[in-house]
């Protein structure tokens, strides 16, 4: 085979690895593909039977809930001038104020329900009841009439549409992933066939990359394609060896950091050492000399 036919065979192989690679995402996103969600069903709506609040008309007796506390901070009051109650009345107070939670839940609640209990089973109230019921339904019927109008669209007309679509684009995918499995069953067939003919490219170099770099030096030199191959393993090997250098160059990097690093650590730490002894220098000069001072002082004492 002479150069310019392994020129043409490399370039071919080229073309048929790189349509290969082009058909396989196209096969992997055809497969991926989904078809658009099915359309909401209609939503039956009900209406809120919100009804206002029966509010009660007793009312707080003033005078029997808080009348024996008043009461109570009356007699206290006089008994502090002429003591006639001998302190019983703070008792009375107590008991006052105990009184008015025993009225609330004892008497007033439960008159309250009884009151609320009989306005529910007036004829006006249950008159207002059902005139709120009446609207209810009406708006419930209205929003019936409108979910059963929808629902019947949506039965006999938008579902079986979208059914009718998804199973024809269902069957169109189905044929586009055939015909794609096809285009690329067959290219494999002449790729492996161009490969054993030619036996020009061992296995390890039949990659796209690999191909490129061999396609790009046969066709613009003369090199054939052993030569190339030889050619893209130096390549190989000085793409290798500058990843090396450059790692080598970044552990070099990352020991001279961890060194500095240590370096400024001793440095701080034999600053702090010096520190730590001129202080200690200080503190005994400062004894001495107190201790001098003290003795000076005794002497002189001594000595009146």
């Amino acid at each position: 085979m002479d150069h310019s036919q392994e020129v043409e065979y490399i370039g071919k192989i080229l073309k048929l690895e790189e349509k290969l690679k082009r058909e396989g995402n196209e096969l992997r996103t055809l497969k991926s593909a989904r078809f658009r969600e099915a359309p909401a069903e209609p939503k039956h709506e009900q209406v809120q039977r919100t009804y206002p609040a029966t509010k009660s008309t007793e009312k707080w007796n003033v005078f029997l809930a808080f009348g024996p506390l008043v009461f109570s901070i009356v007699f206290g009051i006089v008994d502090v001038f002429f003591r006639f109650l001998g302190g019983w009345w703070s008792l009375f107070e107590i008991l006052a104020l105990i009184w008015i939670p025993v009225y609330y839940f004892a008497i007033l609640r439960p008159k309250r329900k009884a009151n609320i209990a009989a306005i529910e089973a007036s004829p006006e109230w249950k008159a207002e009841r059902a005139k709120l019921d009446a609207e209810f339904d009406a708006q419930q019927s209205a929003l019936d009439q409108r979910y059963f109008a929808e629902k019947e669209v949506y039965d006999n007309k938008t579902l079986p549409a979208y059914k009718a679509a998804l199973e024809e684009w269902t069957a169109e995918q189905d044929e586009k992933i055939r015909v794609k499995r096809s285009e690329i069953d067959s290219d494999k067939a002449d790729l492996d066939k161009m490969y054993v003919e030619s036996q020009l490219v061992p296995q390890q170099f039949r990659s796209i990359d690999s191909l490129r770099y061999i396609y790009q030096t046969v066709s613009t030199s003369s090199y054939n394609v052993q030569q190339a191959i030889a050619a893209y393993e130096k390549h190989l090997q000085r793409e290798l060896d500058a990843e090396k250098i450059k790692l080598e160059n970044e552990k070099i990097k990352l020991a001279d950091e961890q060194n500095y690093l240590l370096a400024e650590q001793n440095e701080i730490a034999e600053k702090a050492r010096r520190d730590a002894n001129i202080a200690a220098v200080a503190s005994t000069y400062q004894r001495h000399k107190t201790n001098k001072t003290l003795d000076k002082i005794a002497r002189n004492s001594s000595g009146k």
